[in-house]
Order: C-alpha cells, then structure tokens, then sequence
C-alpha cells in the first residue's frame, strides 16, 4: 500500500526551461507544491515567479548539478521548505555541440557526461533520505539516444545511454522502499539546448510517422502520469515519446 497522495511535494532538477519547465507546470496546474533547482539564478526566479501563479507553493534554488556539496545543499533546503519530497523529477542536460571525434575534446566530454547522466546520480542519491520516508516516484528525462547512436554525438549518446542502466539499477534497489523509477525519452522537442540542431530536427521529421518533432508538453503530461500513485506498478523503464520513431 502506498502511502502518498498525488499532490504531495515534487522536486525538478533542470526546471526553468524546456522540458523540466513544462514538467514543472504541469504539476504546478495539478496542485502539487514543488521545489525547481536550475543552474542559472536568474533563470530560477523566473521560473519559480511564473509557476508560482498556479497557486501551490513554489521554492527555487540555484545549483550546479557537477558541484555534490552545493547541489545536496539546494536538495535538503527545498525539501525542508516543503515539508518533505514524494516525488523527483531529473530534467537536467546539455548537449553543446556536435563534433567529429577527432575534436572532441577532453572538457566537452566531461561537461556533457556529467551533467547528463552523473548529475542523475547524485540527485536520487540526495533525494533518496527524504523519498523513502513514504513511498514516492522518479522520473529521469532521456532521449531517443538512450536507445541508438547519433555520429558526433559520443558524450551525449553515451550519457543517455547510462541512463537506461542507471534507471533499471534504481528500480531493482528501490522498490522494495516502493519507491518507482522510470526514464522518459522524448523524440526532438524545441528548446533553447535544440533550437540549432537542425539536422536532428530533420532526422526526427523524416523518421517519425507523425513527421513532425515533440512538444515539451506532451513529454510533461507522461511524466506527471508515472508520478500517479495508481502506476506505481509501472518501474525499471523506457518510455519513448517520441512520435513512432525508430530507435
């Protein structure tokens, strides 16, 4: 028996824009209180400003997710305002170029490897004393390269990747805590990280039955349904939105 509601409190790592943002509203709109970490302050505020028009509270705080002290820092201080965590939700990416291997250097590697797949990491790690106090759900954003390779993509694919073991680990260890975990990976969504990558916009285009890319929203609406307590038999996987694309 779980022993959580819907709208208990949900945390968003990489909630102030693209896809976590549109996680983040989803949620605000269903009445659930949440707490947004983002690397950028100002970015935050904004965020937290806006969301907090749909009524629930909303705390924000500023972290960079390579950093463990200053993220678990960010992570016990929304926790604390809001009176616990049920719910974590790891939005966080970056992918910043595109670059043969021959140029890819040893600091686009880290940067991307970190924060995409070892900043997930840390955050169930940080979450995890405030989760298992009453059962609760995670949901980690991939992509459809969780599932394939892209040519000059090697840090991004590779992280993506991580995140499939990464999830399916979490979900064999955690659910005896009934605590779920699953990996959402969308299709191509329009965002500030995307907006000038536009040969992958074609491939999704060309590859997709629907012949177009995903809407942040429509990734959101997946996320909030595995955060439901009546899917909590639904742990350890990969769920494509991603238009019918192959991967």
């Amino acid at each position: 028996m779980r022993r959580s509601t819907d709208r208990s409190p949900a945390l968003v790592v990489g909630g102030s824009r693209g896809i976590g943002y549109a996680v983040a509203e989803e949620l605000a709109s269903a009445g659930v209180a949440l707490g947004v970490i983002s690397y950028a302050r100002e970015g935050n505020e904004r965020a937290v400003a806006s969301l907090a028009g749909f009524g629930p509270p909303v705390f924000g705080r500023s972290a960079d997710v390579r950093h463990p002290v200053e993220f678990k820092n960010a992570v016990d201080e929304l926790a604390n305002e809001l009176g616990g965590l049920r719910a974590l939700v790891y939005s966080a990416g970056v992918h910043d170029r595109m670059e043969d291997l021959d140029d890819y250097d040893d600091a686009l590697w880290e940067r991307i490897v970190a924060v995409n797949l070892t900043g997930a990491f840390y955050a169930v790690r940080h979450a995890m004393p405030y989760l298992r106090r009453g059962a609760g759900s995670i949901v980690i954003i991939g992509s459809v390269a969780s599932r394939r390779g892209f040519a000059r993509a090697h840090g991004y694919v590779a992280a993506k990747h991580g995140l499939v073991g990464l999830t399916r680990s979490l979900a064999q260890e955690l659910g005896p805590d009934e605590i779920n975990v699953n990996l959402v990976c969308p299709g191509f969504v329009e965002t500030d990280m995307t907006r000038d990558k536009a040969a992958l916009r074609r491939w999704h285009e060309q590859n997709s039955p629907l012949g177009r890319g995903v809407e942040a929203a429509e990734v959101a609406k997946t996320v909030a349904f595995l955060l439901k307590d009546d899917v909590s038999a639904v742990t350890g996987q990969v769920i494509g939105v991603c238009g019918g694309t192959s991967w």
